[in-house]
């Protein structure tokens, strides 16, 4: 990024750096078990990585059950705040598990678990915080 500054008779140039930022993924996701129907429990193993150049410090990640792969037409069946954790870049959060979620009714068939982290502030790539994989309503 380049501003060019100018002052009466001298002008001079600023160069800026580009905004280092975190940027959370979603690496892998595991369901046990990974069907069940309405009302039983499943437990949400997942590992959360910074690929981003900053550290990020305040994040939630949220479990929908949906229809589509896109949460925003399902249910949110679990959330856990990661507040207070600093989280290098590179660093993952490994052995994470929402334990005891609970399979809202919903139609029998496959659904779709979408896991997804969600940072308080700017990062790097925002649309890169999601993960789905399938989960079967018996």
């Amino acid at each position: 990024m380049m501003f060019d500054c100018s002052a009466r008779s001298s002008a001079f140039t600023v160069q800026a750096a580009a905004s280092v930022l975190p940027d959370l993924i979603i690496e892998s996701v595991a369901l046990q078990p990974a069907s069940g129907v309405p009302g039983s429990r499943f437990d949400c193993i997942y590992v959360v990585r910074n690929i981003g150049q900053a550290w990020a410090y305040d994040f939630v990640v949220e479990v929908y059950l949906s229809p589509t792969s896109d949460p925003s037409n399902g249910v949110r069946v679990g959330s856990m705040q990661q507040a207070g954790l600093d989280f290098a870049p590179g660093y993952n959060f490994r052995n994470s598990t929402l334990v005891g979620l609970t399979v809202p009714s919903t139609p029998v068939g496959q659904q779709y678990v979408i896991v997804v982290a969600n940072y308080a502030f700017a990062e790097a790539n925002s649309s890169n915080n999601r993960f789905v994989t399938t989960f079967q309503v018996r």
